[in-house]
């Protein structure tokens, strides 16, 4: 079941993921010994009085292989991988 409601690419070069009670916020961090870093925090609604908040370092490779467990593997909408696609700066569907 693919868990994905939206996808945008903001004008800051973050790439917000909607879930059904999650947000997850893609942000590039910059180049360290010739991978490029990117932010992946995620935060949502609890059961408790604050919201649940997870922040780690990943890789672009690392972002793809999450977005593609979030979809269930099933091929995203045009749009979403057009947000995609802008948010790196290149088109990750070539050959899709």
């Amino acid at each position: 079941m693919n868990l994905i409601q939206t996808i945008k690419s903001t004008l800051d070069r973050s790439l917000h993921i909607i879930l059904d009670d999650e947000e997850i916020i893609i942000t590039k961090l910059g180049q360290y010994e010739n991978r490029t870093w990117y932010s992946w925090v995620s935060w949502g609604p609890t059961e408790g009085s604050e919201p649940s908040y997870h922040s780690t370092l990943i890789t672009e490779d690392e972002v793809i292989k999450r977005i593609s467990i979030l979809s269930n593997d099933e091929e995203l909408e045009l749009g979403l991988r057009l947000a995609i696609d802008h948010f790196f700066g290149k088109s990750l569907w070539e050959n899709a």
